[in-house]
């Protein structure tokens, strides 16, 4: 279905109307496809929509007064409100009705043709393969430009999938990153703290598992490059451990790895020190230690990396943890931005530590905190189907059950 649109009322014209301005078009457009959407009447994009879309775009951002004075009150007649529509979202993703430049504007057009395929819409790629398949009647030049097409779509396919996925993100950023099945639980629950979903967790892991690569380095630099005027306090039980795990933070950021799954994303010129920096846009990030000072400083996310040494516990020295707890709650649990969020992961080495203290508030101060508590042991017991119960390691791509039996028949 074709509509012609007058840009202020939203109905038909005549043909014989003055000139208008592309923008003025679509914007007439919108108006349009709203009002039949208000009525019951959906306007999809059909692959010709599409397509115009794309071409329209592409000129608007190359030279946007040539374009308007080519879009005559005649052509656009021949024009869909969808195929309009389409060309204002794609135009806006850049946060203005005209993008900057015509690169930018195929960028942007490819982003959207990889995120239809990762979701299995994919007749564009079926496209794209037609024309690999007929690559003898292309020119050289032409051939060029389709190999360029397609090297950009499966980097920017693999690049979407870590900006999207912790996981992967932690893949494309060290090689030889090894995952393990609670990493990917883990990760799943970090996910859901960074998509608001979650607000409170609490996750007990053994020693020597991978926890503070993935929670402490990995998570505070993902979590940035999708959120990088967020403020973001990373705790530990010295200051020493948390700025060196600001500092590593702060060098993944600085990588051209991580710019090419979060180009906009830089620090700040004068972020020197390791503890406490800042992004280009407005993001903070703070790490200390339990019992340091907080005066000024606040958290959209909250991250606490086994706030106990287990030196305390083998030397009996127990009041830390009274002071830890005493701490947090009075202390950085204060520091929460509207709508922010805890992860307390940690090491167990008693039942009075940070753990077993939020969860005696749970269950016994109503309107507490609700954490959602995940264990993991290093040692799994299994049950078979036969009754007999059997152990594996949690982490069997690192530790072996055999290595994990010796450390625990020597504590």
């Amino acid at each position: 279905m074709t509509l012609i649109v007058d840009p202020e009322l939203g109905v038909p014209y005549s043909p014989d109307t003055p000139h208008m301005g592309l923008k003025t078009h679509v914007e007439a457009a919108s108006n349009t496809v709203q009002e039949l959407t208000e009525h019951g009447l959906e306007v999809d994009p059909t692959k010709e929509d599409k397509e115009t879309a794309a071409q329209l775009a592409m000129a608007y951002a190359e030279d946007p007064k040539q374009t308007d004075k080519k879009v005559t009150a005649k052509k656009a007649a021949t024009l869909t409100p969808a195929s309009l529509v389409l060309t204002n979202n794609i135009l806006q993703e850049f946060g203005r009705s005209v993008a900057e430049s015509a690169v930018q504007i195929r960028h942007m057009v490819t982003n959207k043709l990889v995120l239809e395929g990762l979701f299995g819409k994919a007749k564009q790629f079926v496209k794209v393969q037609v024309m690999l398949d007929n690559l003898e009647n292309y020119t050289t030049e032409e051939v060029e430009e389709i190999d360029r097409l397609v090297d950009e779509l499966a980097t920017r396919k693999y690049t979407q999938a870590a900006h999207q996925d912790l996981i992967e993100f932690c893949k494309h950023m060290q090689s030889d990153y090894i995952v393990g099945k609670h990493h990917r639980m883990l990760a799943d629950m970090l996910m859901d703290i960074e998509a608001g979903e979650k607000d409170r967790i609490c996750v007990n892991i053994p020693p020597r598992h991978g926890k503070s690569q993935l929670v402490s380095i990995m998570f505070p630099a993902w979590f940035l490059g999708r959120n990088p005027n967020k403020k973001v306090m990373m705790v530990s039980h010295t200051t020493d451990l948390a700025v060196d795990f600001g500092r590593k933070v702060r060098n993944l950021i600085n990588t051209e790895q991580y710019r090419e799954i979060f180009p906009t994303v830089s620090l700040a010129s004068d972020s020197k020190s390791a503890g406490r920096w800042n992004t280009s846009v407005g993001g903070e990030y703070y790490a200390c230690g339990i019992g340091s000072a907080l005066a000024g400083r606040g958290a959209d996310l909250l991250l606490v990396d086994d706030p106990h040494s287990e030196q305390d516990v083998i030397n009996g020295n127990f009041e830390v943890f009274d002071k830890a707890y005493e701490w947090f709650t009075f202390g950085a649990r204060t520091r929460l931005m509207p709508r922010g969020s805890v992860a307390i992961i940690q090491t167990r080495w008693h039942m009075d530590d940070l753990t077993g203290r939020v969860t005696r508030d749970m269950n016994n101060n109503e309107g507490a905190d609700a954490y959602d508590i995940v264990e993991f042991p290093a040692i799994l017991n299994i049950e078979q189907k036969n009754g007999t119960i059997v152990q594996k390691p949690l982490w069997p791509e690192f530790f072996d059950l055999d290595a994990l039996m010796r450390t625990k028949a020597s504590m």
